[in-house]
């Protein structure tokens, strides 16, 4: 859409899917698919029909078309369909989205020497061997992962949408002693607003939340946490643990859907401006007050789409903590981790993650290539070279390996053997639009 400033993108699935690697067009992406999906492969499934032009097939698609609608069904009262979606986005068997309490540490302290010990992440948590002792900060990085959605997650108008992640901690007597994103009594439904939401969130002129849908007001966008298909977030906590606790502690991590936001709801059936301030609405930007009366609003259920817990144990000094172990399977909760740190610029933690990935599943050739990822961004070219030369021990003619080394080789000048595994690239990989930029800025 055009607005009085410039030309703004409403919303746009279509891109966020074809740089995925469910499109299986772009050679980059974080993790491959083994069968590329369209929009009908995952909302259209097959069901099975009598209809007789579809005899011989003995299927059609399914025309309910399954996403994340969960107000529209009890809208129109038809509870059928809105069991169909509840059940695709929580089928346990295919997880959207899932959330791993991954890595746990100790908040950096030093004494007035300006020496003392680091911050070290620990991971993974489930494992065990990890305590904490009362009066220390506990620090905990929770990973989701947009594992099979084919585009971002949230996608559509992602500033209407209320995903956030509730992380609540217990001490041994159930005793509540931190909950982020829990639901607030005033105003009724809405959720803590220090809690860690997936949205866009855009202003308009006045630097005011869009949140009336007025999307063609947006300026800008303040910030935009939404997961890229493939990818993972990790979201951070930092928690004082009371000298008096009641071990151990246990942590829960759910991830939460709500189609609206409560107050874009509430403003949608019961909002009126304050009168007598028309002239604060311009063409540009409505900078009036809204009352929102007191009516009754359709159901907006909250959907948990992935949930984790662990447990920690308490102990009454720092001696013995004991040492958690990672074994082979846990190479790619290691990526994931990785991956959001990496999307996150954290670029020590991130080649730490992957690092390990290599140490524990050596065979494994996206590790190395995404080792090399870090080492790029580092500047370290001849050593994520030697990443990539074992990428390509691990599985010869890989295309992503191919594209990374173009990457360094034009980083480092070399222009003629960029554009060579470019080209070489684009044969497998010709509608890769990362790709030809590229490709044409190597040419440039």
């Amino acid at each position: 859409m055009i607005n009085q400033f410039r030309w703004v993108r409403g919303f746009n699935d279509y891109d966020n899917w074809q740089q995925s690697s469910w499109s299986g067009e772009v050679a980059s992406t974080f993790y491959n698919t083994e069968e590329p999906k369209n929009c009908q492969g995952c909302h259209m499934e097959e069901t099975s029909s009598e209809n007789p032009v579809e005899r011989k097939r003995g299927f059609v698609h399914d025309h309910r078309f399954l996403g994340s609608n969960t107000v529209l069904p009890l809208l129109k009262g038809d509870l059928a369909q809105f069991r169909r979606v509840e059940q695709f986005l929580t089928d346990p068997e295919d997880p959207k989205v899932t959330v791993d309490i991954f890595a746990g540490g100790l908040e950096q302290r030093f004494d007035e020497t300006g020496s003392g010990h680091g911050e070290i992440m620990v991971a993974p948590l489930d494992k065990g061997g990890f305590s904490i002792v009362p009066g220390e900060r506990l620090i905990l990085d929770v990973v989701v992962k947009n594992r099979a959605v084919g585009h971002n997650f949230p996608a559509g108008t992602t500033d209407l949408w209320s995903v956030w992640l509730e992380l609540l901690i217990t001490d041994g007597s159930q005793r509540v002693l931190s909950h982020s994103g829990r639901l607030l009594d005033v105003p009724e439904g809405e959720v803590d607003p220090q809690a860690h939401f997936f949205r866009v969130f855009p202003l308009d002129e006045l630097g005011q939340w869009i949140d009336k849908g007025n999307r063609w007001d947006a300026r800008t966008n303040l910030y935009d946490t939404t997961i890229p298909s493939g990818t993972a977030d990790v979201v951070h906590y930092r928690f004082r643990v009371p000298e008096k606790v009641v071990g151990p502690l246990t942590i829960e991590a759910k991830l939460n859907y709500r189609k609206y936001l409560n107050y874009f709801a509430n403003w949608v059936f019961g909002g009126r401006p304050v009168p007598g301030k028309d002239e604060l609405m311009t063409i540009t930007s409505d900078g009036r007050e809204w009352i929102l009366e007191e009516k009754p609003i359709p159901a907006m259920p909250i959907i948990t789409m992935a949930r984790d817990s662990v447990v920690i144990p308490i102990r009454e000094n720092q001696k013995n903590r004991g040492v958690l172990a990672s074994f082979q399977e846990d190479f790619l909760r290691f990526n994931d981790y990785g991956i959001g740190l990496l999307r996150q610029e954290n670029l020590e933690g991130a080649r730490r993650a992957f690092e390990e990935v290599v140490r524990l599943k050596p065979d494994y050739p996206d590790g190395h290539i995404n080792l090399a990822r870090v080492l790029i961004r580092e500047g370290k070219f001849n050593e994520a070279l030697a990443s990539l030369d074992e990428a390509d021990n691990q599985r010869p003619e890989y295309a992503k390996t191919a594209y990374f080394r173009g990457v360094v080789e034009k980083m480092k000048g070399n222009f003629r053997e960029a554009e060579a595994l470019f080209e070489r690239v684009k044969l497998t990989y010709p509608r890769d639009r990362k790709l030809l930029k590229t490709l044409g800025q190597t040419y440039y």
